[in-house]
């Protein structure tokens, strides 16, 4: 390689060297400081945390209090653990701690878990609807009614749309609270209570104006008003109309009323099975009805081969989507809007896990991130999240530049010897040209010397004799020299041995070109004779020539006939 192209290289890679170096001072900037940052963020979450959790606290606390008929005081109490913010929930009673899930009955954990939900949803932007089924399976009979009327009211009071199904008889939940009642179950039928009018508000007024009244104004006319199923199971046409606040669904047992809320969750989930197709029936379909008289049907086919079809009709308009099962059209989901924080559902209470987060599986961390306690607070998590993030990207990027900056420093380690390389390359420049042909003649004699057994003595003669007489115009010395420079370039000692004798070499130079010279004579052992006496007057000044020497006096010996015009040996038979 040329040498200023080598001097080029290693001015980049000095470059590279200082600019990853930098990389990696910005990097351990950010390492250095995690710490710090670390403590900021904590004293952030507590700081956005205090309003919130004071106001769910006491929400929380009035929920349990006003259904049980005693006052109990619920406590929300963060803490940060291995980076995250764990949240824990307590009953204070006599001024001790009590843990919710093993210290207190199944019905505080019943109300307890549906009051998070409506706080979470709260929190949202996503749609404040609540589909529960049966939530009240712990809570004693006499208190049921009392738990649905409290709903109603808190539902009233932030804009919050329920849908409840419960077990318990119809009778125990008075006349403000519209019900649905299913019966015959071979042919279900809908028996509908409207309810009365509850003015009654659960919230006090001061709650609701510091919280801007819970945004219920833009929610008026919002809901899903209806909700529909055809050949779902065991039902085979059913219609039923939903309250814009709280809607009871009530019936025997086994006639379906889980099958509601089946049917409303296979519809989000766009989950199809054969078995929710009724028996004689090749296909099932749900329909909601939403605000603004927008209605989205799902349909789907007993055969597998069939896909499930969102069809959505919209101002005399309708869209259809065929899409594989799980798959869910983003228009679909856009006019749903419900929503998933992690791997909680918000919207929908499945009766097999009536303890949702308060379940002994849930980490600390997880309720703290579904609760989201308020905007500040949830902006905070996410700060901690990107920090944790940024963390171990920064770790990850110095290992990476740790490993760049080794390869980076070998090549500039074997690009060590390249002054010393220059400095030859310039003593070379200056020592007189040779007539290519006439060295080739010599490169030859050394070619025909059979008694050499050592390759690398006669590849070095070959290299020092090319350094005593270089030229650009010689590609047959130029290529060995490429050779050795290849295996010995990264020696400086080596390369320091041959600048030394260069400069002898270029001392005597006018002996050489005598020795070429005489080539030109005749190729007669008298010849070679002649030229090794010359060399042997300058051994001692340089060891190039005095191995030179040794070289002709071999070929002297040898007696071999040389072809004049190109240098080869002549043979007789």
């Amino acid at each position: 390689m040329n040498i200023h192209l080598l001097k080029g290289r290693q001015d980049h890679l000095i470059q590279e060297r200082i600019r990853l170096s930098s990389l990696k001072h910005s990097y351990m900037g950010k390492l250095n400081l995690k710490d710090e940052v670390d403590a900021l963020l904590e004293k952030l979450a507590e700081h956005a945390q205090a309003d919130a959790i004071s106001l769910y606290s006491e929400l929380l606390s009035k929920l349990v209090t006003d259904v049980m008929g005693k006052k109990q005081e619920v406590v929300l109490e963060t803490s940060k653990k291995r980076d995250k913010v764990h949240l824990d929930m307590y009953i204070v009673e006599d001024g001790k701690h009590i843990d919710i899930l093993d210290g207190k009955g199944g019905s505080v954990c019943n109300i307890i878990s549906v009051g998070m939900r409506i706080v979470a949803l709260l929190q949202s932007p996503n749609r404040r609807f609540l589909f529960l089924d049966e939530p009240d399976c712990w809570i004693e009979p006499a208190l049921v009614g009392r738990f649905v009327a409290i709903l109603k009211r808190l539902c009233k009071d932030v804009g919050l749309q329920v849908v409840y199904i419960s077990h318990h008889s119809e009778d125990i939940f008075g006349n403000d609270v519209r019900n649905i009642h299913l019966s015959d179950k071979r042919n279900i039928r809908t028996d509908i209570k409207y309810g009365e009018e509850v003015n009654d508000t659960f919230l006090p007024d001061k709650v609701k104006e510091d919280n801007d009244n819970f945004g219920i104004d833009w929610l008026e006319g919002q809901g899903i008003k209806e909700i529909q199923l055809q050949n779902f199971m065991s039902h085979q046409s059913t219609v039923i109309p939903l309250s814009d606040d709280m809607t009871l669904i009530t019936g025997e047992n086994d006639v379906g009323k889980s099958v509601v809320f089946r049917a409303f969750k296979a519809l989000v989930d766009n989950n199809p099975k054969r078995s929710y197709i009724r028996h004689g029936e090749e296909f099932a379909l749900v329909s909601l009805v939403l605000e603004n008289d927008v209605k989205i049907t799902w349909s789907f086919s007993s055969k597998k081969s069939i896909k499930p079809v969102y069809t959505i009709y919209h101002q005399q308009q309708e869209s259809i989507f065929e899409v594989k099962p799980g798959e869910v059209p983003s228009d679909v989901s856009d006019y749903l809007n419900f929503g998933i924080v992690g791997d909680f559902d918000l919207h929908l209470a499945d009766q097999k896990d009536p303890l949702f987060i308060l379940n002994s599986n849930v980490k600390g961390s997880d309720r703290a991130q579904f609760l989201a306690l308020s905007d500040d607070f949830d902006t905070v998590l996410k700060m901690i999240d990107e920090h944790k993030r940024q963390t171990n990207e920064a770790r990850s990027e110095v290992r990476l530049i740790n490993g760049h900056l080794d390869i980076v420093n070998e090549k500039i380690k074997v690009l060590k010897p390249l002054p010393v390389v220059e400095s030859l390359s310039h003593n070379s420049n200056e020592l007189p040209a040779v007539d290519t042909s006439d060295l080739s003649k010599v490169i030859n004699y050394i070619g025909h010397g059979k008694k050499f057994s050592d390759i690398d003595v006669q590849i070095r003669l070959l290299n020092d004799i090319d350094n005593a007489s270089f030229t650009p115009k010689a590609p047959i010395v130029s290529n060995l020299l490429s050779q050795l420079r290849a295996k010995e370039c990264d020696d400086v000692e080596v390369l320091r041995r041959l600048q030394l004798s260069m400069s002898t070499c270029a001392t005597n130079s006018p002996m050489i070109k005598r020795c070429i010279e005489s080539l030109d004579i005749d190729q007669s052992s008298e010849a070679l004779s002649l030229m090794g006496k010359l060399l042997s007057n300058t051994v001692s000044e340089s060891p190039v020539l005095s191995e030179l020497s040794q070289v002709v006096s071999v070929l002297a010996n040898q007696h071999l006939s040389i072809c004049e015009k190109c240098g080869q040996e002549i043979t007789r038979h």
